[in-house]
């Protein structure tokens, strides 16, 4: 690569890039016929010239340059400008930002969310990171990059992007993981209960081992057949939620995205509630049985638990 203007930088964009977009710069044609290397490969050399622009300037009494190749200028050296055009939002998000992370209050989000919207540039990453089909939280961080046209450094893009995620995630949820955990704490109590109650026995440590492990299965399965009721609750919540922003700001709905965890908390209960049943039988800890017999509502739906009658005697 020879040039004036930053040879060595436009070497990196075109390996960078790639030959799809570098042939989008520079006209490229075959220079000369074709040799074979060492390894006995045939290989073509082309050549190709074009314009490289550079564009001093001055904002917010700081000097900035900006290179581009192709007769249509394509950067490939960018300033770091909005580091300092949202110096002041991303000193906010400092201050915002406790020992475990960026922690909001709803009177925050809503104060970030309207503030946000009326800078053009973070009011279109909101948008392009609203309707994103990407799942992971990358979207929020390219969302950011893509409407500053790189123009920013990647330690104030994160900040940008985590506030923007925090800001949405708020307002408006994709899903909500309080209906999943509010819907799902019951089944997994269940589980819970029920592994220990029949793990309350004489067993070998092998066959403690098969039980413990049978049970999380059926915790597993279990927890997939009741996993539509969380995601139900979800689904309504987060859409309700939703419904208080206009239409553009509102994320597209992942109200699956709770289930993996459902179902390790499902293994976990199921595992937990068998290892203290076990245990409980062998070293005369309180065990769950005789608890729930003293409830006949319950006690006539777990086979092999016979309910206690309470009450007065009569003659």
């Amino acid at each position: 690569m020879v040039g004036d203007i930053e040879p060595v930088g436009l070497a990196r964009f075109v390996s960078d890039c790639g030959p799809k977009v570098a042939r989008q710069s520079f006209p490229f044609t075959l220079s000369g016929g074709g040799t074979y290397d060492a390894d006995n490969r045939w290989q073509v050399r082309y050549c190709a010239e074009t314009q490289v622009t550079r564009l001093d300037f001055k904002a917010l009494a700081l000097n900035y340059t900006i290179v581009g190749v192709g007769e249509e200028p394509r950067p490939f050296i960018r300033p770091a400008i909005f580091d300092e055009l949202f110096s002041e939002e991303l000193a906010q998000l400092a201050k915002l930002r406790s020992s475990v992370g960026l922690l909001l209050t709803q009177p925050q989000m809503h104060q970030l969310f309207a503030h946000y919207r009326s800078l053009p540039a973070l009011n279109s990453a909101l948008n392009t990171a609203a309707q994103s089909t990407d799942k992971t939280a990358k979207r929020f961080y390219d969302a950011v990059n893509q409407r500053l046209e790189n123009m920013i450094s990647r330690e104030k893009a994160k900040v940008l992007a985590e506030g923007i995620e925090k800001t949405l995630d708020g307002i408006s949820p994709a899903n909500s993981a309080a209906a999943w955990f509010n819907v799902m704490l019951p089944a997994l109590v269940v589980f819970a209960v029920v592994s220990s109650i029949y793990s309350e026995d004489q067993l070998s440590g092998f066959e403690c081992f098969l039980r413990t492990g049978l049970f999380a299965v059926l915790a597993i399965v279990a927890a997939l057949i009741y996993s539509p009721l969380p995601w139900l609750a979800s689904k309504v919540t987060s859409y309700l939620q939703r419904l208080k922003v206009p239409a553009a700001y509102r994320q597209r709905p992942r109200n699956w995205e709770h289930l993996p965890s459902f179902l390790l908390l499902a293994f976990v209960s199921s595992f937990v509630g068998s290892g203290y049943g076990h245990f409980a039988f062998r070293h005369n800890w309180p065990l769950v049985t005789p608890y729930l017999a003293k409830v006949p509502s319950i006690a006539r739906w777990l086979p092999g638990i016979h309910p206690v009658s309470t009450g007065v005697a009569r003659p």
